[in-house]
């Protein structure tokens, strides 16, 4: 640590002297300046005040009703999606009456879906009718033979009702481009007004499509983030809270220009799973139009900015204006069109700080160009918007620039003629900081002079302090506040001493304290995880044991020139019996499953897991003759448990299995392994359930 040398005091003392002449000299002369300095100051106040004042109620009006005007769009938009995916969700909750009503309603041609299969691009379109509605169809979403699929044509016949709400909110709603819903990704028709051959089109602009799910192809983790979003806030869904989510700008397939999309989730009737999705394509000059068309003054303009930094609605010469570059991105399929804000070679505007969650409304002073402008931020909308990975808040703001010069043009002329009469004022200024430098001076020599010694005395202890002596003392000589000042340091250096030992001892105590505390946490961190390794219902092992057993056992077996088997099976019309005899009923059904399972699978290594819902599976070393034996003891005890099933195969309840084995290790895989159980439980439930298949 540097401490001061004796000289630094005595020169502090001739400083101090020098300060206090001087201060004496220009005292009057310094009252006299403080009065005119302090009118000219409050004229120029006032009158900026009065300024700004008036340019914040022009910018803030005119925010105002730009953002009323856009607002009331995007109302109108939201407004019509609402009541669409209102629609769609009560069909979807319907369920299987919905699908009736709607094979009904086919046998008129305003209703009819007739699917059109085209065998060489290998999709499917219904014919145009009147309605003016289409359902495209995907290739993945057929068989060799063209056939569409059941759950495909099952989420088309539910929404057979729709067509005529389509067609009105189509012809007579809002402006828009399209208005389609898209099915689940297990089903994911896409049903659009007007009628559209968007296969063909999507084959043109999009290659490869048809191949990959629509929602992973176009909007990747759209459906994962609601998924994600109802399950952290499950009541939203119940409770009226929109999640209504957009797109980024993107160039529309059908040629119809720069798009963007609101999207509308449905969800299954338990509300736990996603169901799809309602949409309406709108065209940016819907909104970009309004801003565009907005009179400021001579030279100002405005725009529509979101939290994100993207920027709509600005001509070219406003875009060069504000140093931003129109960007083409891709999302998957869709190219994305942005202009962000952050991206300006503005500096002030690529550092911009957006109004906070509580602003509404936020003023900046930009002053990078040579002329300086106005901008003023205001929030007018709130929803989530899709980013190409994940689904995020957004804000939407509409932003007013209005360039300096059309709202100061009153302050510089006043800032000219205050300019012109400050010369006096800045020469009684300087002559007034030198007198009262050279007063202030003669004053601290005086003071420092009277206190030098205490202050010494303090030094020399404090430096014995800081290398550790906290013995040290120092002698007490002044009777004034300096006198105090070294009792207190004496008084420090005692409670120093003492706090010194007791930290000493305390982390002692605190060593110990951490030492039982980790092996407290070892232990508990040990229960933690036998705990996420079992299932809490059956008392089984868990999938995640499952997919580590899986691995584990592979290895074993290819080490040691072992076959190696799996069994999957699950309870047959499990649905109907949960419905039948109730929840409870059913996990209780699960248990005992579970325990003739355990019961006939004795060997250690023979791993029985819950693999997910009612369904099980069985790992065991050893050859395909093993496996199907106690894949028939457990199929056999679980008959024997004679459970009763009023809506199953039989009059108890059963269990159909699939069986896989593999003996060649170097062409098999872990996942081909479970493909070929899995294949093989799917077949015993066709050949007609209470049976073991092998693969």
């Amino acid at each position: 640590m540097h401490f001061v040398s004796d000289r630094s005091f005595r020169s502090k003392i001739m400083a101090l002297v020098i300060v206090s002449i001087a201060m004496t000299v220009v005292f009057v002369m310094f009252i006299v300046l403080l009065m005119y300095s302090r009118l000219s100051d409050d004229s120029a106040r006032i009158i900026s005040q009065h300024m700004r004042s008036l340019y914040s109620d022009f910018v803030a009006e005119s925010s105002k009703e730009i953002a009323v005007n856009v607002r009331l769009q995007v109302e109108q938009i939201t407004n019509e999606l609402k009541i669409f995916a209102g629609a769609a969700q009560s069909l979807i909750d319907m369920g299987q009456e919905a699908e009736s009503i709607g094979q009904d309603l086919q046998r008129y041609d305003y209703y009819k879906n007739n699917f059109v299969y085209n065998g060489q691009q290998h999709w499917s379109n219904i014919e145009k009718g009147d309605a003016d509605v289409s359902i495209s169809v995907w290739g993945y979403q057929h068989d060799a033979s063209g056939q569409i699929d059941a759950a495909t044509r099952a989420y088309a016949d539910r929404l057979v009702s729709l067509k005529p709400l389509m067609r009105s909110m189509g012809k007579y709603g809002v402006k828009k481009g399209w208005l389609y819903v898209v099915g689940p990704k297990s089903a994911p028709l896409m049903m659009m007004y007007p009628w559209a051959q968007m296969p063909a089109i999507f084959d043109e602009k999009y290659p490869g499509h048809n191949t990959s799910n629509w929602w992973d192809f176009f909007f990747p983790n759209m459906v994962e983030g609601w998924e994600k979003w109802a399950a952290r806030n499950p009541a939203s869904l119940t409770d009226g809270s929109s999640l209504t989510t957009i797109t980024p700008f993107y160039e529309d397939a059908g040629g119809t220009g720069i798009m963007f999309t609101f999207f509308y989730p449905l969800w299954n009737a338990r509300r736990d799973a996603n169901a799809g999705a309602v949409a309406i394509d709108v065209n940016v000059e819907n909104l970009a139009g309004i801003v565009r068309n907005a009179k400021l003054g001579n030279e100002g303009f405005s725009f529509v900015l979101t939290s994100d930094g993207d920027i709509l609605g600005l001509s070219d010469k406003h875009c060069q204006e504000l140093g931003v570059h129109p960007k083409e991105g891709s999302a998957t399929g869709v190219s994305t069109l942005t202009t962000s804000i952050f991206s300006s070679d503005i500096p002030s505007l690529a550092s911009l700080k957006l109004p906070g969650d509580n602003e509404d409304f936020k003023v900046y002073d930009l002053s990078d160009k040579e002329s300086g402008y106005y901008l003023a931020l205001r929030t007018y909308a709130k929803v989530f918007r899709w980013n190409g990975e994940t689904i995020d808040p957004v804000r939407f703001f509409v932003g007013v620039v209005v360039p300096k010069s059309e709202v100061s043009f009153i302050q510089d002329a006043i800032e000219k003629e205050i300019a012109s009469a400050s010369w006096t004022s800045i020469a009684f200024s300087v002559l007034a900081a030198v007198v009262i430098g050279a007063a202030g001076i003669t004053l601290s020599v005086l003071v420092a002079s009277y206190g030098t010694r205490q202050i010494r005395i303090l030094m020399e202890r404090a430096k014995s302090l800081a290398q550790g002596d906290f013995q040290s003392r120092a002698q007490v000589i002044s009777r004034d506040e300096l006198g105090q000042l070294a009792q207190v340091f004496n008084a420090m250096a005692v409670d120093l001493s003492d706090s010194r030992r007791q930290i000493q001892e305390h982390a002692e105590n605190l060593e110990r304290l951490v030492e039982q505390r980790t092996r407290e946490l070892e232990k508990a961190n040990k229960l933690l995880e036998d705990l996420s390794l079992t299932d809490s219902l059956t008392g089984l092992r868990n999938r995640r044991h499952f997919d580590e057993s899986l691995a584990l056992l592979w290895n074993v077996a290819q080490r040691e020139g072992q076959g190696l088997s799996l069994l999957l099976f699950d309870v047959d019309n499990f649905k109907n019996y949960n419905d039948h005899y109730g929840h409870q009923h059913g996990d209780q059904c699960l248990k005992r499953i579970a325990d003739a399972a355990r019961r006939c699978a004795r060997r250690s290594v023979d791993q029985v897991c819950r693999y997910g819902g009612e369904e099980f599976a069985v790992l065991l070393l050893g050859d395909k003759e093993a496996a199907v034996r106690l894949g028939e003891n457990i199929r056999q005890a679980v008959e024997n448990e004679r459970m009763p099933h009023a809506h199953g195969a039989s009059s108890v309840v059963t269990i159909s299995l699939g069986c896989a084995s593999v003996v060649d290790f170097v062409s098999d895989s872990p996942e081909q392994l479970v493909a070929r159980a899995d294949v093989a439980l799917y077949q015993s439930k066709r050949d007609g359930r209470n049976r073991l298949t092998v693969r």
